[in-house]
């Protein structure tokens, strides 16, 4: 129980503020001086209780101070990370341009733009979706078609090249986009004749071991015009080509065949020579 009382009529607990006079070092006494600065006496039980729990009164207080200012300051840097610095299109063009984030994307741009101009230019795979060259491919195989040297050197019989569909082919159905495969058996100014199952160029027979079977039809002869090629089928009789929708301009051609690398047991150069 606590109680208080006056300065002036201090009674009954006189004794122990003269014993505090006399015990100066204890932590009683210490508790009595405050009590004597504030101008008041509490009288309690046991004094050295009373100091003890305005001891751990102080100390809450210092604790509660302590996280309310830790709690404050986390809250303000909080809400200084979420804050943008620059919150102008500027800024965050600068800070996204520094970050790692803009180092994968450039370096993506960069391999991407090379795999590009190489696909475009220079070398790009292509795969079979029919037997229209058989023996020499089938469906599913695959090879790369080179782009560089139909820009200075012309097309020869036995050349293996993909193709954008002429106009003639165009008018049936196809797209632009589609592409095809054949072997140029006649170049600009030669005369072509099929017959009795044998290819003649110029009046010569030509020996072609690369294809299926002999051609069940009969062709030509025909000259092939200018900036045009000839081109079959080695599977001559299962073919759509020159001998059905005529000649191919050679500004439609894409590039011509230079490795076939699928399947890997197959492994070959398509560099024909007679």
């Amino acid at each position: 129980m606590v109680g208080f009382v006056s300065p002036l009529t201090v009674t009954g607990r006189t004794h122990d503020l003269m014993r505090c006079g006399m015990v100066k070092d204890s932590a009683w006494c210490r508790n009595a001086d405050v009590v004597r600065r504030r101008g008041l006496v509490k009288c309690r039980a046991s004094p050295k209780n009373e100091f003890e729990e305005s001891a751990r009164k102080e100390l809450n207080e210092d604790l509660e101070k302590r996280f309310r200012e830790a709690e404050e300051e986390m809250k303000k840097q909080k809400e200084g990370e979420e804050k943008p610095k620059d919150p102008s299109i500027e800024g965050m063009i600068m800070k996204f341009a520094g970050s790692q984030e803009a180092q994968d994307v450039k370096a993506f741009a960069t391999a991407f733009a090379i795999a590009l101009a190489f696909r475009t230019f220079i070398i790009e795979p292509r795969f079979i979706p029919s037997l229209s060259m058989f023996p020499t491919f089938a469906v599913g195989d695959q090879l790369l078609v080179e782009k560089v040297t139909k820009h200075f050197r012309g097309f020869h019989a036995g050349d293996i090249v993909v193709f954008d569909p002429p106009e003639a082919l165009i008018l049936k159905g196809y797209k632009k986009g589609d592409a095809f495969i054949k072997r140029v058996v006649g170049e600009e100014g030669d005369e072509v004749e099929v017959k009795g199952g044998i290819l003649y160029v110029n009046g010569k027979a030509r020996k072609e071991d690369f294809i299926a079977e002999k051609p069940n039809y009969e062709w030509g002869p025909k000259i092939v015009p200018d900036g045009m090629v000839m081109v079959l089928g080695d599977n001559r009789n299962q073919s759509y080509d020159s001998h059905l929708w005529g000649f191919l301009p050679k500004k439609n051609i894409i590039g011509r065949g230079a490795l076939k690398y699928w399947p890997p047991g197959e492994f070959k150069s398509l560099i024909y020579s007679e």
